[in-house]
């Protein structure tokens, strides 16, 4: 059997825990399909993956990075791709609690002398996703499988951001402060 993206449905079974295509545990109406010769699966009415911890947000996250990281290493071989706060930490930055499932976001960032270079010398804050049009088709994938992980916070007006750090920026200020970087 395979995924079909559409065909007739010849039974629909509700409220199933599945796989979806970006390794994350959904939940949906999986239905059964049938197209020309091939019977297959199909969903609709997909709603939010679960996650009741730190520990489960982390597993998704880092699942979800891990697969961007070789698109982002065609792109730009020496760099490294991370995130910081909460989801490094475990520990709410404003109230010093622990992490909260129900309220959390993806403080993602790249680490890049390269791409760091391509932003002008007074510019603070580099978001990736401004001068590189791959990075920010990355970035909307990203974003579009986060946004199906309960808790997730996100405002359309402000869509996720990939920071720039350069090496030396990352090992003496984001460092020191918990983030998780992947190579």
């Amino acid at each position: 059997m395979k995924w079909l993206e559409e065909g007739t449905v010849l039974e629909t079974l509700q409220e199933t825990r599945y796989i979806d295509n970006f390794g994350e545990e959904t939940i949906g109406e999986l239905n059964v399909l049938k197209s020309g010769d091939d019977i297959g699966f199909g969903v609709t009415n997909v709603r939010k993956v679960l996650v009741s911890s730190w520990e489960e947000a982390v597993k998704i996250v880092d699942g979800l990075l891990k697969r961007q990281m070789q698109k982002l290493k065609n792109l730009y071989p020496n760099s490294k791709i991370g995130y910081r706060g909460s989801l490094a930490t475990g520990t709410k930055y404003s109230t010093g609690g622990p992490f909260d499932p129900t309220d959390w976001d993806v403080d993602a960032f790249i680490v890049s002398d390269e791409l760091a270079a391509k932003f002008p010398a007074n510019v603070r804050f580099r978001n990736a996703k401004e001068v590189d049009a791959a990075i920010k088709s990355i970035g909307e994938d990203l974003e579009a499988s986060l946004k199906k992980i309960n808790g997730y916070r996100f405002q359309d007006d402000k869509p996720l951001a990939f920071r720039v750090y350069t090496e030396i920026e990352f090992n003496t200020v984001v460092k020191s402060n918990g983030s998780k970087i992947f190579q």
